[in-house]
């Protein structure tokens, strides 16, 4: 899968002065959009919330969908890295092993992002919002299919596509309360409703393996 799955009209800083100094602008940008809300956000808030000149922000980024768009790279790079660690050894683990190595990358990095997370994956139709959400859906949904290419090579793309589209859209859901839930000082209960969504993509996977053994026979 390609790296880079948004346009990219911005000035990407080369020396490691500017690199800093962006990221200072995406954690606060990331912070303010889970405290106050994207639209609410301006770019004077941000400058603000960073400890940098308004000039500075302008110096990278045209306006804030513009660094809304960095974010979604930023954090699609981050889960798109979980998928990106699994080697030849694929073939041979079990589904367990599969679905949990996933699941503990994928919400080690979704819990360091919580409230970036929950408004993105919450976010209203239509909204520039949900645009930076259909981007992580899909780039994520490539990632599932890409794993079934190497450890289902008998599925056809149509049927891979479909099974990444109820995998991704029942284990978001789940996350998406299960991080509300830690948000809320819950943790106890999200750990349930996280054992139980990891234990339905376990039996999903099974099921699907099950159904090839037995037609192969």
């Amino acid at each position: 899968m390609e790296k880079d799955v948004l346009p990219q009209s911005r000035r990407v800083p080369v020396q490691s002065r500017g690199q800093q100094r962006v990221a200072e602008i995406l954690d606060a940008a990331e912070r303010l959009i889970g405290e106050q809300g994207y639209e609410a956000m301006t770019t004077n808030h941000i400058a603000l919330a960073a400890g940098v000149p308004i000039g500075s922000v302008y110096q990278f980024f045209a306006n804030k969908f513009e660094i809304l768009q960095a974010l979604t790279q930023r954090y699609l790079d981050g889960m798109l890295s979980v998928y990106a660690g699994f080697g030849g050894d694929i073939m041979w683990l079990a589904p367990e092993a599969i679905i949990n190595r996933i699941y503990d990358g994928l919400l080690a990095y979704s819990k360091a992002h919580v409230s970036f997370s929950l408004v993105v994956m919450s976010a209203p139709p239509g909204s520039e919002l949900a645009q930076a959400s259909a981007l992580i859906y899909d780039a994520m949904s490539k990632g599932i299919e890409g794993l079934l290419a190497v450890r289902a090579p008998w599925m056809n793309a149509e049927a891979r596509k479909i099974y990444a589209i109820i995998s991704l859209t029942s284990a978001r859901a789940l996350q998406v309360r299960c991080l509300a839930e830690i948000r809320a000082g819950n943790a106890a209960f999200a750990a349930q409703l996280e054992q139980e969504s990891r234990a339905l993509q376990v039996a999903y996977f099974n099921d699907l393996l099950r159904k090839h053994e037995q037609g192969a026979k």
